[in-house]
């Protein structure tokens, strides 16, 4: 288990993380939360390159910056360290003189991505070097695996092979932190979302758990509907938009007779219907709903 209490990081005039709790035992673990959230910083700290202002990390009950606990976690940084001529070969070296790497492993990813084993990495795309440093990450035996921002620039069939060794190396029993932007890629994978804001939790669950809140409806009306005129209506969408003659509508925190009711009465509507919102518009809307929340901590502030 990760155990995280009452974690802070400040840089200068940022609060980067904010008396954060948290404890992850088992599973694929999406980070997720606009930039400047905190995601990057908290895996940082959590594989103590950084150092809290307050609270502690525990790693299998033993502090994160003791030598056993090190030893079971692995951190792979959203752009890692290349040295200026280096190869692969050389990199290689590099990392399995700190870590204990499995070289037919990491070979036989190199093959299965196609990686050019000459040319030199920093004149690899940046998918390329994605690629490469995954397959070093995979091929080190490590209990914990935090990824910053995994997906970044990768194509679809090397993506396909990624998440085929992370659900993989889960069935092992390995837990895998993975912050990334790439929401579509992260729903096929991870069992928990953790959401930040501000250097804090502003959500934790599973994707039943995070959409219960939300309601979306579509609507077919005569009347013009707009975001000021439902607002007048006490039913302030947090997302509306209209393709063609259909209104889609999102609202948190409504009950569903209490929506119904009032579209149906106001709007006279040819169609209203309550619809599914899949796990990407739910993960964005709930960055969204985090970030508004903020913003309005911020305005009171001055």
């Amino acid at each position: 288990m990760i155990k995280i209490k009452n974690l802070s990081k400040r840089f200068e005039d940022v609060q980067a993380i904010s008396h954060l709790n948290l404890e992850i035992e088992h599973g694929i673990v999406g980070l997720v939360g606009h930039n400047g959230a905190g995601k990057s910083t908290l895996l940082r700290l959590i594989a103590d390159i950084l150092y809290p202002d307050e609270g502690k990390i525990e790693i299998d009950g033993l502090i994160n910056s003791t030598k056993d606990a090190k030893e079971k976690v692995f951190f792979l940084p959203d752009d890692p360290y290349v040295p200026s001529f280096a190869r692969l070969k050389d990199l290689y070296e590099l990392y399995a003189s700190f870590y204990p790497l499995d070289y037919q492993r990491f070979m036989d990813l190199v093959h299965e991505f196609l990686l050019p084993l000459d040319q030199r990495i920093n004149n690899f795309s940046k998918g390329m070097k994605r690629q490469l440093f995954l397959a070093l990450t995979f091929s080190i035996d490590a209990k914990y695996y935090l990824l910053d921002e995994a997906f970044d620039g990768i194509d679809p069939l090397a993506l396909e092979k990624i998440k085929e060794i992370i659900l993989q190396l889960n069935n092992d029993g390995k837990i895998i932190i993975i912050s990334s932007h790439n929401i579509a890629t992260l729903q096929r994978l991870v069992e928990r979302f953790i959401i930040l804001s501000g250097g804090e939790i502003s959500r934790d669950g599973n994707n039943e758990m995070l959409g219960v809140d939300f309601l979306k409806y579509q609507m077919i009306t005569p009347r013009i509907v707009t975001k000021e005129v439902l607002s007048a209506l006490n039913l302030k969408p947090l997302n509306f938009k209209k393709v063609g003659s259909i209104y889609h509508l999102v609202f948190f925190g409504k009950k569903e007779e209490e929506i119904s009711k009032i579209l149906t009465g106001e709007f006279s509507p040819t169609l209203l219907e309550q619809i599914p919102i899949d796990t990407e518009e739910i993960i964005t809307l709930e960055m969204l709903l985090a970030r508004e929340e903020q913003k309005h901590e911020n305005k009171t502030l001055y």
